[in-house]
């Protein structure tokens, strides 16, 4: 228990006061480890400080003299740019004073309100119709279209209706003729009269189940099985027959006593000689005396079965279940064939599987020939409805042509159709010459057209050019001069267009006397500047007006981003102005890897103490183990009735206490009853303290309540233990059960050395029914020797 307190002293310290290398840990270790992963951080933090702010003033320095940098080319660059906007303002100026006398009033009129725009529209008009003027016909010689007209009123009208079947007529005629030989070739194909069937479609499944218990392979014969059963149960019987038969058991002893026991009989009757009677009791005791051994040797128990025994005795098992089976598979057979013949019987077929088949096939021909008459069916009425289709198109057809009567069948009406188009051919052959003289009156009549317009175009030629000034005496091609007269005013119109957009572009939308106030101050601005380095100069120089302005705004953004960094810079070293100091980091640092190492130092001592004190436990541990087993293996059957008489302590596995049960098996001590757990471990208290202890003087035991945990048997047996051992050691128990006290109160009494003291509900001791002070002692009574008294309860 030192040890095991000590042990436990010592993890306690180091888990308390030391702790584990581990995260999230708050032990002492882990803590310092922390520290000094801190302090190294903090450290490693201030060198970064330290360097940064030197990084940040090599930055600001050169930030600023980026700025500066950038403020002379801003500088260069603006001179320039305010140059070149005097020269642009400059020129402005000169064309605006060139372009401004041409629009003295206003600005000119819109297009297509000048004061020829009305002449020019009628101009280009009438030279675009005349020089698209139809040309002269051919058709104008001959007779006028009125005479030409009254011819023809006085020829005969055209036969009213078609003289030629009409295309649509002729298709949809085609369509219902192939519609009706289609029907008529379907109804004639069918597929005849169905085959006859004995059983019907609800019965297959049935039918078939049937076919498969008749088609059933035949079992086995029962006849080998029950040979084969025979001949396992002779086999396994013949030893005990040769056994029989060596011990006497035959039926020879038996005879020849009874006719031992019969000669006696006779001999006592006189009715044989003594000397036989004398010999039929030998035979008779010789006899008794070889059944008697037999029957001896017969009581004695079996031998074990050998392995041929045992494999007979498996397969006679075998046989006698193959037997059981079979005649169970006979059984179920016949039932299955009977159900099968009734079940034939209601179908009205025999019980032949040759039958079943050739029902089973005429149906599979009905139901093909079923299948086939469907389709045959949808067929027909396809066709049927392909023929109604065809008809009712037909009937469309002819009715559109003038041709309809609902009574009449479609081909009746077919044939009135095509008698009426004859007898129009007919009456059409004699009245071809007016379709010739009413296309000669349409002809004539589109050339007087033709001729009229002509005459209109150049009419109106005629007056437009005179309108727009054409000399008379020209000899000019007039619609050259029409084409060159409208290219001048374009051109004239389009300059006159130009100057005035690049007049007010020019002004954009101000007068003279702002840009000349632009021009003035733009000089200012270029006598103000600062001469610059020449080299930016030159590179300005040679750059066009959108690249300088592109440059120039760079310029400016790159100068403004220059002063934004070299504030930038100077803020950051404003606000890293309070920088720790390196040597007391490093000193905090020291301080915190010289605790992690004394806490490290100090773990490795505590691990090496505990390793010798666990090595020193585990070496008492190997020395008591034995004694502790022989202690408990003496007195263990004394409380378990001999149940648990084997016992095994492993030092290896911390003392574990485990008893032999019943079948063999070693099990701890702890997954037995609580009963068996505080005798067992009582016993292993008893037997430590006999190892520890004094050899030459045994100390004395107390139990509280030690049978608390067991039954009235297994009680009674501990109590006798604990009597039985008061030989060797004072013991004293304290209980409050009843059955203790009435075992006290009847064994206890017999022996001078035990003693049983009864507590009231004060706690004192009781004598007689009635409480005793303990102060008070009767001097008349001899005082108690101590060393006779062994047991108190």
């Amino acid at each position: 228990a030192t040890a095991v307190e000590a042990l436990r002293t010592l993890r306690e310290y180091a888990s308390e006061e030391i702790g584990l290398e581990r995260r999230n840990s708050t032990k002492p270790l882990q803590r310092a480890i922390d520290r000094a992963a801190e302090a190294r951080e903090a450290l490693e933090t201030g060198r970064s400080r330290h360097k940064l702010r030197t990084s940040l003033e090599n930055e600001l320095i050169a930030a600023r003299d980026w700025a500066q940098g950038a403020n002379a080319l801003v500088q260069a660059w603006e001179r320039v740019d305010a140059e070149r906007e005097l020269t642009r303002l400059e020129t402005r100026l000169a064309e605006i004073d060139r372009l401004a006398p041409k629009f003295p009033d206003s600005a000119p009129p819109p297009p297509g309100k000048e004061t020829d725009a009305e002449t020019a529209r009628e101009l280009s008009a009438a030279a675009e119709q005349y020089r698209w003027r139809p040309k002269v016909p051919p058709q104008s010689a001959g007779p006028s279209a009125k005479e030409i007209a009254e011819e023809l009123a006085g020829l005969p009208e055209a036969p009213d209706g078609d003289s030629e079947v009409a295309p649509e007529v002729a298709l949809a005629a085609r369509t219902w003729r192939t519609a009706t030989e289609a029907r008529t070739l379907r109804e004639q194909l069918g597929p005849g009269e169905p085959p006859a069937t004995v059983i019907s479609k609800s019965d297959e499944a049935a039918v078939k189940r049937v076919l498969e218990v008749l088609e059933l392979p035949p079992a086995e014969s029962l006849d080998e099985a029950e040979q084969r059963v025979a001949a396992l149960r002779d086999e396994l019987e013949q030893p005990a027959r040769q056994l029989e038969a060596a011990v006497g058991l035959g039926r020879w002893p038996w005879v020849a006593g009874v006719a031992g026991s019969l000669l006696v009989a006779l001999g006592l009757i006189d009715l044989l000689p003594r000397a036989l009677g004398i010999a039929g009791a030998l035979l008779t005791f010789a006899c008794s005396l070889l059944i008697y051994r037999a029957q001896k040797r017969l009581r004695l128990p079996p031998p074990p079965p050998s392995h041929e025994q045992a494999s007979r005795n498996m397969d006679l098992a075998d046989a006698k279940a193959d037997l059981r089976d079979l005649k169970r598979k006979h059984k179920r057979r016949a039932r299955l064939l009977e159900a099968t013949r009734n079940e034939l019987s209601e179908f009205g077929l025999e019980a032949d599987a040759n039958a079943v088949r050739t029902a089973l096939a005429a149906l599979r021909e009905r139901e093909v020939w079923d299948r086939e008459q469907a389709l045959w069916l949808s067929r027909v009425e396809a066709a049927r409805t392909g023929e109604t289709t065809a008809e009712a198109a037909l009937r469309a057809a002819l009715g559109g042509r003038g041709v309809d009567d609902p009574d009449s069948s479609v081909a009746d009406l077919l044939d009135r159709y095509e008698q009426r188009c004859r007898r129009n051919a007919e009456v059409a052959v004699g009245t071809s010459r007016r379709e010739a003289l009413a296309s000669r009156l349409e002809a004539r009549r589109e050339a007087e057209r033709i001729a009229a317009s002509r005459a209109g175009s150049e009419r109106r030629f005629r007056a437009a050019l005179e309108a727009a000034g054409f000399p008379a005496d020209s000899n000019e091609d007039p619609e050259a001069w029409v084409v060159r007269w409208l290219q001048d005013r374009n051109v004239r119109l389009r300059d006159q267009r130009n100057d005035w957009e690049r007049l007010r572009h020019l002004l954009d939308g101000s007068d003279r006397r702002s840009l000349a106030v632009r021009r003035d101050s733009a000089a200012e601005r270029v006598g103000q500047a600062t001469a610059c380095g020449q080299a930016e100069t030159a590179e300005a120089q040679g750059l066009d007006d959108d690249a300088l302005e592109r440059k120039l705004a760079e310029a400016r953004a790159d100068a403004v981003n220059a002063r934004i960094e070299v504030n930038r810079k100077e803020v950051q070293l404003a606000a890293d102005g309070d920088l720790p100091s390196l040597a007391e980091l490093e000193e905090e640092q020291a301080a915190a890897e010289r605790e992690v190492d004394l806490l490290r130092r100090a773990s490795d001592i505590l691990d090496k103490a505990r390793k010798h004190l666990e090595a020193a436990q585990d070496e008492v541990h190997r020395m008591l183990a034995p004694d502790l087993r022989e202690a408990l293996e003496k007195r263990l059957d004394l409380v378990t009735a001999g149940r648990y008489s084997a016992v095994r302590i492993d030092p290896e596995e911390g003392m574990e206490v485990q008893l032999e049960v019943e079948d063999g098996v070693y099990r701890s001590a702890t997954e037995l009853s609580h009963g068996t757990v505080d005798q067992t471990y009582l016993l292993l208290r008893i037997g430590l303290a006999d190892a520890l202890g004094d050899r030459k003087e045994s100390a004395p035991l107390f139990l509280d309540d030690a049978t608390v945990h067991s039954d009235t048997d297994r009680t009674l047996r501990f109590l006798d233990l604990l009597l039985a051992l008061s030989d060797e050691r004072q013991i004293v128990v304290f209980s409050q059960e009843q059955e203790v006290r009435e075992w006290a109160a009847g064994r206890l009494g017999k022996d001078p050395r035990h003693r049983l003291i009864e507590l009231g509900p004060n706690g004192l001791p009781l004598e007689a029914g009635a409480d005793v002070d303990p102060t008070a002692t009767d001097r008349s009574e001899p005082a108690t020797d101590p060393t006779r008294q062994h047991s108190l309860l």
